[in-house]
């Protein structure tokens, strides 16, 4: 099966070499046609403008011969009837094929001057084209650069509001009190949270430890200190909402976040991870960005370390700590 995957994944990258080796070949087939039209644009108006010195200056040279010759026809034959036969003679041989030709010298020149305009305008289209794709690269170009600081706004703005979530988050840390029963004062911060988890899972000792127990736990420490509810809701929400980040960007605030918790907080963190309602994704995001990598669980965790993929206690390959 792996083999024929391979084999398969091996085939798709030809196919995509190949493709994309074609794409360039088309464009430089492309190019080069173009250029190749521009050239032969550029030979045309230069044939052009050498005929168009001689064609006009032939022309005006037949008629002006013509008007000579038929002057010269008046004053050779004169003006006699007996010579009028030979005068029309002469006009209609010599002088009108004269004029013919000057006359097609000139149609010809005309004929030229318009070829030219053409192929003017051909090159005005042709630079009005190349400055419109200019103008398309760089409006795409303008694009991707309001795209990119519209894409680094949004994730400076995401980055503010999670370090504000975590600043909240740590505030309610804080604020967490637990009465000891045994000194009888009052604790407050991770030392509360922990003395809460401490006493809930000795007071579940006698009970082997389950998901059943895991869920117990958590019940008896948040009767002790109910603000612990409100702290894994928080806890939560920060996880959940680096994880609709980017990839990149997800695993460095889960790692800034991994940074500010305590042990205590990881391991009620881990007893959540399998209530009924929000232990499956909990633990999918445990074992994705591996949050118990680098705490140390006692022996009396080993049912709950075990229900946990290895990927909790590694690091990921993202991952900056």
């Amino acid at each position: 099966m792996d083999r024929h995957f391979v084999i398969h994944l091996a085939g798709c990258s030809n196919n995509f070499v190949v493709m994309a080796e074609s794409a360039t070949t088309a464009s430089h087939v492309t190019i080069a046609r173009r250029k190749h039209i521009r050239l032969q644009r550029d030979i045309s108006i230069s044939r052009i403008d050498r005929q168009l010195r001689w064609a006009p200056v032939l022309g005006w040279t037949g008629f002006i011969s013509g008007f000579v010759l038929y002057a010269a026809g008046w004053m050779i034959f004169g003006t006699e009837k007996s010579q009028m036969a030979d005068l029309g003679t002469f006009l209609g041989g010599a002088v009108s094929s004269i004029w013919s030709a000057a006359g097609f010298a000139l149609v010809y020149a005309a004929f030229l001057g318009q070829r030219r305009q053409l192929l003017l305008q051909e090159m005005d289209l042709d630079l009005q084209r190349q400055e419109l794709r200019a103008s398309r690269r760089e409006m795409h170009g303008q694009r991707k650069a309001m795209e990119e600081q519209v894409t680094t706004a949004r994730l400076q703005q995401a980055g503010v509001m999670f370090f504000n979530l975590l600043h909240h988050y740590n505030r309610m840390v804080d604020s967490v009190r637990y009465n000891d029963a045994v000194t009888n004062n009052i604790i407050y911060g991770r030392n509360a949270i922990e003395r809460a988890l401490t006493d809930a899972h000795e007071a579940l000792s006698s009970q082997a430890l389950s998901k059943e127990t895991a869920r117990l736990i958590v019940i008896n420490a948040r009767s002790k200190a109910p603000v612990l509810g409100v702290l894994i809701r928080n806890l939560d929400l920060l996880m959940k909402y680096a994880d609709a980040m980017t990839s990149d960007s997800s695993q460095e605030y889960i790692d800034a976040l991994i940074v500010q918790l305590s042990p205590s907080e990881i391991e009620l963190w881990t007893v959540t991870c399998f209530s009924i309602r929000y232990g499956p994704e909990r633990k999918r995001l445990t074992e994705k960005y591996g949050l118990l990598r680098d705490h140390k669980f006692s022996e009396t965790w080993n049912y709950i370390t075990s229900e946990f993929a290895p990927s909790a206690f590694s690091r990921p390959a993202t991952s900056t700590i």
